[in-house]
């Protein structure tokens, strides 16, 4: 997933630099104040560290579908305010324990980021964006509580740590003055607040969304 944030951020700069440096601007679709939603699916990677020490694994799997929502604000041309949610990085991980007892744990994340957006308009069809903000609250398995397998293999549950970094990066193909096609990055950097272990949610999805 860093090689795929690496390249696209790649791709970005790329663009930028086949924008001419003096261009007159007029009135286009990027232009005004305005509402708009959207949505988009796409494939999410895990990167917590969950505990399983003095354990047998079976199987580890990182990888799983993911789906966010947002609503935005574009209080001009190149900045506004969007707050999403978004369903993340479902885990799965079986093995044994120590007192040779097996287990399966599944993990579904939960956040809802609040994010600054910056916007780049490039022509009259495309548009880069860049997202950066907080996870207002977060959660797995089960709303605002995290679940941590300790070394003898019991579980113990606990408050989920809030208030974790958000950070996106975006592309978007106008269809129209209303409708439009979205492929987005997203990392939400979530911590742990017991044992304190920070986890990269990661997730590239493909969307649409609507301007009013």
């Amino acid at each position: 997933m860093r090689r795929i944030l690496t390249t696209f951020v790649s791709a970005a700069f790329f663009a930028l630099l086949c924008v001419p440096a003096a261009r007159a601007q007029t009135s286009s679709i990027w232009d005004g104040f305005g509402v708009y939603v959207g949505g988009g699916l796409g494939v999410a990677r895990d990167s917590g560290d969950y505990g399983y020490a003095n354990t047998t694994l079976t199987r580890q799997d990182f990888t799983g579908p993911g789906a966010k929502i947002y609503v935005g604000l574009r209080l001009f041309r190149y900045f506004g305010m969007e707050v999403a949610y978004a369903r993340i990085a479902t885990t799965n991980i079986d093995g044994v324990t120590a007192g040779n007892q097996p287990f399966s744990d599944r993990y579904t994340h939960e956040a809802l980021p609040v994010s600054f957006v910056g916007f780049l308009p490039l022509g009259d069809r495309w548009e880069l964006n860049a997202r950066l903000g907080v996870v207002a609250n977060s959660s797995y398995e089960t709303g605002g509580t995290c679940y941590t397998r300790s070394r003898n293999g019991t579980v113990r549950q606990h408050r989920c740590s809030e208030t974790t970094t958000a950070f996106g990066l975006g592309a978007r193909y106008a269809f129209n003055g209303k409708w439009g096609a979205r492929l987005d990055y997203d990392l939400y950097q979530l911590r742990d607040g017991v044992n304190s272990p920070r986890s990269d949610l990661s997730m590239l999805s493909l969307g649409i969304d609507y301007r009013f």
